[in-house]
């Protein structure tokens, strides 16, 4: 990185020449700022800090002569605080309260050098013209400011992010008839989308929270964006959440029905081999269905002193939360099951919304759904029934503890975490982890021996 230092005599100057193209904006061909120092580091620092405020003038500069409202807006606040002032609009500047910051600012326009700059005058008396947005436009422009979450995830978590966010903004430019700048979008406009969906829950048996969603998509988009480009504040879908019912909760498969019906030789004869194999290992593991399905060869420990799987995010590829990266020991039909397919399923990977559609199909026209509720994520659910349900063969240790069934099932505990909690690197309470799982598995049918 270039320095621009010039030492005369024993101090340091900050020395730079102004591109041609921004002589007439700055008024002088040179920039000789005195750093007020004699050591050669100190004026290394003090450089580089002003060189980068006159970098950002020059660019914000630059993105004012663009054809786009909101990067002509955006230059406008960055000219203004490279003249060490906040953008604040005119009406505010001529109120005479403010009359010495307008003073201030009327002298670092220079009248009579930086008059003829008109974004230079506009950024710093507050003329310059906010941008109209449309919903659509914040849409796009919200997917580019969250590029640190999209990072994280698959293509496929990328697409089931961005999808609901679509959907919300088609809904209300559905009801409103009419693409609108974001600046237009009333508190009664909101109340308007929030009373359709009031009455979609009442008389077309939606979900509160299917409604809850769109508020709050349309609410983040509005004010991440606002914030974003500075805009007036506007929150019109803040406070607007319909109340949830109380939760339907997937139902859990009864132990019997585990073990006569899906364990039952050739229950499963019909579904692929690798789609199998994952509803195996969801017996005994409690995993999600997307765990299993993008598990990674690395990630399946079948020959370690435990044989367990590890849940982990990975690059382009996240879990649901900090809380489900975790170690589950694999046992029963599940270690049988690993064993049969110990490289994962590479060919699912990314898949497994169709992979969970294809098995509930399966489970649907084969007669493997205990009731019309029941799915395959009803495993899960009858997981932390019998996490709850098990004592440890040793009857000094009695009940599953509350932080172990937690920890193997990927949930929090309504608590600060210390420790390693039950995790392969902690030996001694995995292992009680894996005899609590033996206990409760089915037993091992005659088939899979």
């Amino acid at each position: 990185m270039k320095l621009y230092i010039q030492q005369r005599g024993r101090k340091y100057y900050y020395n730079r020449r102004v591109p041609k193209h921004l002589r007439d904006i700055e008024g002088r061909g040179d920039l000789k700022i005195s750093l007020n120092t004699d050591s050669f580091e100190e004026a290394k620092a003090k450089a580089a800090n002003i060189n980068s405020k006159i970098e950002k003038r020059w660019n914000a500069l630059l993105a004012s002569d663009s054809t786009r409202a909101a990067e002509c807006w955006q230059a406008a606040h960055d000219i203004a605080k490279s003249y060490g002032f906040a953008f604040v609009g005119a009406d505010s500047l001529i109120d005479p309260s403010n009359i010495k910051d307008l003073a201030n600012r009327l002298d670092a326009i220079e009248m009579g050098r930086k008059a003829s700059h008109r974004p230079t005058v506009e950024a710093l008396l507050g003329t310059a013209k906010q941008p109209s947005i449309t919903l659509s436009d914040a849409l796009e422009r919200y997917f580019s400011l969250t590029g640190e979450i999209q990072a994280r995830k698959s293509e496929n978590q990328v697409r089931k992010w961005k999808n609901p966010r679509i959907k919300a903004v088609r809904n209300f430019t559905k009801l409103i008839e009419r693409d609108i700048p974001i600046e237009e979008i009333s508190r009664e406009m909101a109340l308007d989308f929030r009373d359709w969906w009031l009455d979609r829950v009442l008389n077309e048996d939606m979900q509160p929270d299917t409604a809850n969603k769109d508020i709050q998509h349309l609410n983040s988009i509005v004010t991440r964006v606002s914030q974003a480009l500075r805009l007036k504040s506007i929150e019109p879908f803040k406070g607007l959440r319909l109340k949830p019912r109380q939760n339907e909760r997937t139902p859990p498969y009864s132990n019997s029905f585990i073990m006569d019906r899906i364990l039952e030789k050739n229950a499963l004869e019909s579904l692929s081999l690798e789609h199998r194999m994952i509803l195996y290992m969801l017996i005994e593991t409690g995993a999600r269905p997307g765990e299993i399905v993008n598990l990674r060869p690395e990630n399946i420990r079948l020959k370690d002193p435990i044989p367990h799987i590890q849940i982990r995010s990975i690059s382009k590829r996240e879990v649901k939360t900090r809380n489900a990266e975790r170690d589950i020991p694999l046992v029963g039909i599940s270690l049988w099951a690993a064993k049969q397919k110990p490289k994962g399923f590479p060919k699912l990977s990314d898949k497994e919304d169709s992979v969970s559609g294809n098995i509930n199909k399966f489970l649907r026209n084969n007669g493997l759904k205990e009731t019309p509720k029941h799915r395959l994520y009803s495993l899960r659910s009858a997981f932390q029934d019998r996490m709850i349900a098990v004592r440890h063969p040793d009857p000094s240790l009695g009940q599953m503890p509350e932080r172990m069934q937690a920890d193997l099932f990927g949930h929090g505990i309504g608590r600060p975490k210390y420790g390693v909690g039950c995790s392969a690197k902690n030996e001694e309470i995995f292992k009680q982890a894996e005899s609590y799982l033996k206990q409760m598995a089915f037993p091992l049918p005659d088939w899979a021996k």
